[in-house]
């Protein structure tokens, strides 16, 4: 008799595994079911925000956007994968090679990731029409260095020297000024002397009448 019970509990056992199994088999393709269903809704929970935030754009928003696709529209296809990858790979200092991109700018690009396109760029804060400008003029130059404008300013420092070598007429202009001054007094010197000597004559002719009368 116990060893008919136990057969039994035996088989029941046996039968009861694959039941287990096939329950936790349900069981996990119902919560990946459920997983997938709940991210879809998510998705579309985003889709539709992002475009009530498309569809909520001001005015102003809207001429900052077309500022930057008729600015951007002079970049090649190549230079703006190229912004882009600086823009969402970049790290502080990268990000900073670009002119007007500071600290906090920098920040501010990184918190906007992913940028999507160029001329979303616009729209990061801090980052107005000024800025994106001299951005685009930058990638079309072939994103210079900063450090590249130094040689340009050893040139201006060299400016004063050139006013140091004009300073030399100057000064012969003023000798030249001084010249004619010594002339002049000269001159006037002449004129004394000449004076003088005629002068003479008149003492002579006044010794002669007094002479006469003597006689």
């Amino acid at each position: 008799m116990l060893k008919s019970i136990l057969t039994l509990l035996a088989v029941a056992g046996f039968v009861a595994a694959p039941l287990h199994a096939d329950t936790k088999k349900v069981a996990d393709d119902a919560k990946k079911t459920v997983e997938k269903a709940a991210d879809k809704v998510a998705d579309k929970v985003k889709k539709a925000t992002d475009d009530k935030k498309t569809a909520e754009v001001s005015e102003s928003d809207k001429a900052l956007q077309a500022h930057a696709e008729k600015e951007a529209a002079g970049l090649s296809a190549a230079q703006k994968e190229k912004l882009l990858t600086l823009a969402n790979t970049g790290k502080d200092d990268e990000l900073a090679t670009m002119p007007g991109i500071g600290e906090t700018k920098a920040a501010a690009i990184k918190k906007a990731r992913p940028v999507k396109t160029v001329e979303s760029l616009i729209m990061v804060d801090g980052i107005g029409e000024s800025t994106f400008d001299g951005i685009v003029k930058w990638t079309k130059d072939g994103m210079p260095a900063k450090d590249a404008a130094k040689p340009e300013e050893k040139k201006d420092d060299k400016k004063p020297a050139a006013k140091k070598a004009d300073a030399k007429p100057a000064d012969a202009k003023a000798d030249d000024k001084a010249a004619p001054k010594k002339t002049t007094k000269k001159a006037a010197d002449e004129k004394a002397a000449d004076a003088k000597t005629e002068e003479k004559p008149a003492d002579d002719t006044g010794a002669k009448k007094t002479t006469k009368k003597t006689k």
